[in-house]
C-alpha cells in the first residue's frame, strides 16, 4: 500500500481528493469515496477520440480523472485510480469477420473483360463466307439436285371421269404437289390397270410447282374453257370403273386409286367430279373421296357452263 501511495502521488476520484500521504489520509480519503452519492459507474472513462500521453482523461462529473501515461484509440477505457492504474487500455475483442488473426477475404471487385473480348460461345462454329479477290472471277458453287421426292409428294387429286355438261368426252384429271419444291414430271407416267388392253397411257411432260397443280385435259384445251391445261392427253376413262397409277421416272408407284367395282364418288347425271379429300392420305381408300358439293366450284366447260368440280384450285372435299 505504501508503495502505491508513494507513486501515485494524489489523484480526485469523483468530487474527493485523494492524498499519497500520510496513510491515515489516504484510508480517510477511501471512506469519504465510499460515503459519496456519485454512481460508481462514472469512474470509468471511454476514450471517444486518440489520446496521446500527457493528455487528461475527463470523468463523467467534468473534472480530470486520470493522466495518460500511453498512447490510446477510441474504445479504450480508463479507470479511476482506486480501482485501476490510470490510463489502462482494455482492448475491444474483433469481430469474427474482421480477426486479424486470419486472412481477410478479397474485397476487390473482379475486373471487367475488356470492351469487344471475344467469349467462348457453345454454339457451332461457322466458316466464314470467302471475299473474293478484286481481279479473280467468282467460281460458282455447284448445285447439286434434290434427289426426287418419295412417298405421296405428287397425287391423283380429282378425276372428271363423266365429262362436263358440254360432253361427256370432255374428261379431264388433275394432280397436285404436296411439297414446298417444284417437281419435274418429266419421264413420270399416269396410267390406267384396268383391263387387258389400259387406257388412257399418259406420259407426263413438264415442272409442278410447290403445292401446285397440274391438269391434264382430253384431246384439246377447250375442255375448260377459260383455265389452261398443263398438259394434254388421249385416251377414255371407262365410266364403270377405272383403276389409275402414278409412277414417277423410276417406275415407282407414287400414287394409287383403285376400282371396287364402281368409282370412290362423282356423279355422271350432275357432272359432279371425283374430289380427294386428303392429298396426304392413301388414293386407294374409298373414304377419302368425294363427289363435288356443288357450291365450291371452278371454270366453265365448252359452252359455258359452270364445272362441277375445283380444276387448278382447292377441292371443296378439302374446305
Amino acid at each position: 500500500m505504501g508503495l502505491a501511495v508513494a507513486f501515485l502521488g494524489f489523484f480526485k476520484l469523483g468530487s474527493k481528493i485523494i492524498r499519497s500521504s500520510p496513510e491515515s489520509n489516504l484510508k480517510a480519503g477511501i471512506t469519504d469515496i465510499l460515503a459519496t452519492s456519485t454512481p460508481f459507474t462514472k469512474l470509468t472513462n471511454l476514450v471517444t477520440s486518440p489520446m496521446t500521453p500527457g493528455d487528461i482523461t475527463m470523468s463523467p462529473s467534468l473534472a480530470p480523472s486520470a493522466k495518460v501515461t500511453s498512447p490510446m484509440t477510441p474504445g479504450d477505457i480508463t479507470m479511476s485510480p482506486s480501482l485501476a492504474p490510470s490510463a489502462t487500455s482494455v482492448p475491444t475483442p474483433l469481430p469474427t469477420a474482421i480477426n486479424p488473426s486470419k486472412t481477410p477475404l478479397s474485397t476487390k471487385a473482379p475486373t471487367p473483360a475488356p470492351p469487344n473480348t471475344p467469349q467462348t460461345s457453345m454454339s457451332p462454329s461457322v466458316t466464314p463466307a470467302t471475299t473474293p479477290t478484286p481481279g479473280v472471277p467468282t467460281v460458282p458453287p455447284t448445285v447439286t439436285p434434290s434427289p426426287s421426292p418419295t412417298g405421296l409428294a405428287v397425287v391423283i387429286n380429282e378425276i372428271a371421269w363423266m365429262g362436263t355438261s358440254a360432253s361427256a368426252n370432255d374428261e379431264w384429271i388433275e394432280l397436285y404437289n404436296n411439297t414446298a419444291s417444284a417437281v419435274d414430271l418429266n419421264g413420270w407416267k399416269l396410267q390406267s390397270t384396268t383391263g387387258s388392253n389400259p387406257d388412257p397411257v399418259i406420259n407426263l411432260a413438264g415442272l409442278i410447282e410447290p403445292f401446285g397443280y397440274f391438269l391434264l385435259e382430253r384431246t384439246d384445251d377447250t375442255t375448260i374453257s377459260d383455265i389452261a391445261a398443263s398438259q394434254l392427253y388421249t385416251g377414255a376413262l371407262n365410266n364403270a370403273c377405272e383403276s389409275l397409277e402414278l409412277r414417277d421416272n423410276g417406275g415407282n408407284v407414287r400414287d394409287f386409286v383403285d376400282c371396287a367395282g364402281s368409282w370412290y364418288a362423282g356423279d355422271n347425271t350432275a357432272k359432279s367430279t371425283m374430289e380427294r379429300i386428303n392429298s396426304t392420305q392413301p388414293g386407294a381408300s374409298q373414304s377419302n373421296w368425294a363427289s363435288n358439293n356443288g357450291f365450291v366450284v371452278n371454270g366453265h366447260d365448252g359452252s359455258g357452263n359452270a364445272i362441277r368440280g375445283t380444276p387448278k384450285s382447292r377441292n371443296s372435299a378439302n374446305q
